[in-house]
């Protein structure tokens, strides 16, 4: 029987406007009802979460922020020098990182389950001059919204936001900076740096609509150049994933970059700021540095579902072109069935040959992430099962790929005399027909 997990609960009480409070009952309610071992840890100023979670975090298999992006990222910077899997009840305002990871912010009872599922995936973590971040580091225009929205803390909610994007839109004016992207140099006076390790920032708007959690590189958007009058009627594309198409916009992909700059750098991280200002940042990637627990297996799901029906209706529209030129022979056709669809590639049969490829290379990808997942996290012989089932299901589909060619080419001399018995018998009856 696998280890009960024990959750460590990190409560900030200010987040979501003070909502976090507010829902706690209902959240202990539901922890109870579904008979987990739990423990409440409340923050009491800034990056208090990062200490609990360091001083704490040991004694627990599973470490949870309940709160806003802010508190997510507190918990992270402390996290990840454990390797212990990080989960979330998003409350907050944004909730910027729970839609990267496809968890609800609206249902506390699916964001619970979600976590109790317990489905593990590793994602990269950001780090900017010694700081982790795991969604979006913003520059300029980005970062100065930020800066402004935290003189009018007095205003709470989204509206905030507005009101500091509004103003910042007419009072911002561009920073020269230096950016070194790799190997590649930009300078000269910036508009925005979007930095992109998630897909998403305030609230679901879109700066990098491409960026993935776990693909070990940042997606980094840059305008050099904006009209007021061009992020207004553009302003509806940062929710469709369509921003990138604007003109002014410049996309990029880079591991490492660096930030030089004659004055004082806006800029934000995870929607968090430096106590202290800086002309240089220091910017890299730590590839799959986190296990974190999110929504993926559905989304998995979703795409499997929609590529075997793919190629079921494939196989039903096409036929399979055989090459009757060779004698086949069971031998070769074993050789070539070392490899997987090789077999049926020797015997002229291509699209069943991609089929077997295709489904065996899904079930070696789901065996390797599942065995991933399960050594992250030992107790869990829920991956432990996947792993093997789908080990095995690659094994069958690679044996039966053996014994169909096999099997097709010991037939394919029967199948010759059979065609040639069809066309000579065809050819006869038109000798004889009437018409003929």
């Amino acid at each position: 029987m696998p280890k009960k997990k024990r959750y460590m609960l990190i409560v900030n009480p200010e987040a979501g406007s003070g909502k976090t409070m507010k829902v706690l009952p209902q959240i202990e309610n539901i922890l109870r009802t579904k008979k987990v071992e739990y423990e409440f840890h409340f923050t009491q100023e800034p990056m208090h979460a990062t200490e609990l979670v360091k001083e704490i975090g040991p004694k627990f298999d599973v470490i949870v922020a309940i709160g806003g992006d802010g508190t997510i990222n507190e918990v992270i910077n402390g996290v990840p020098d454990l390797k212990i899997p990080f989960g979330m009840i998003p409350i907050g305002t944004g909730n910027d990182f729970a839609r990267s990871c496809s968890i609800p912010y609206n249902s506390i009872e699916e964001a619970i389950q979600i976590l109790l599922n317990h489905d593990v995936k590793n994602i990269d973590v950001g780090e900017v001059n010694g700081r982790k971040f795991v969604n979006v580091l913003g520059m300029g225009f980005e970062g100065q919204v930020n800066w402004n929205g935290r003189k009018i803390e007095f205003i709470k909610g989204a509206f905030r936001y507005i009101l500091a994007i509004g103003y910042t839109l007419f009072a911002y004016k561009r920073i020269p900076m230096k950016l070194t992207l790799d190997r590649k140099k930009l300078e000269d006076d910036i508009f925005l740096v979007s930095i992109g390790n998630g897909w998403n920032v305030g609230g679901g708007l879109q700066l990098t609509p491409k960026a993935k959690l776990d693909d070990g590189i940042f997606d980094v958007s840059y305008v050099k150049e904006m009209t007021r009058w061009r992020i207004v009627t553009n302003f509806a594309k940062l929710s469709n994933g369509k921003i990138t198409d604007i003109e002014e916009f410049e996309t990029f992909q880079a591991k490492h970059i660096k930030v030089e700059s004659t004055e004082f750098i806006p800029f934000h991280f995870d929607g968090e700021i430096f106590e202290e200002k800086y002309k240089k940042l220091d910017i890299k990637i730590n590839p799959k540095a986190q296990p974190i627990i999110g929504n993926c297996q559905e989304i998995n799901a979703l795409i499997h579902k929609v590529f075997l029906i793919f190629i079921i209706i494939l196989s039903s529209s096409f036929g399979q072109e055989i090459d009757s030129t060779k004698i086949k022979t069971p031998k070769k056709a074993a050789l070539w069935s070392i490899l997987p669809g090789g077999g049926q590639i020797y015997n002229g049969k291509y699209l069943k040959a991609g089929i077997i490829i295709t489904l065996e290379s899904l079930a070696i990808w789901q065996a390797i992430e599942n065995g991933k997942n399960y050594n992250i996290e030992s107790s869990n012989d829920t991956y432990l099962k996947d792993r093997n089932k789908y080990a095995w299901w690659a094994f069958f589909v690679h044996i039966y790929g053996l014994l169909d060619a096999v099997v097709d080419s010991h037939l394919e001399p029967f199948n010759q005399i059979m065609e040639g018995d069809v066309l000579e018998e065809k050819t006869i009856e038109k000798d004889i027909s009437p018409n003929g």
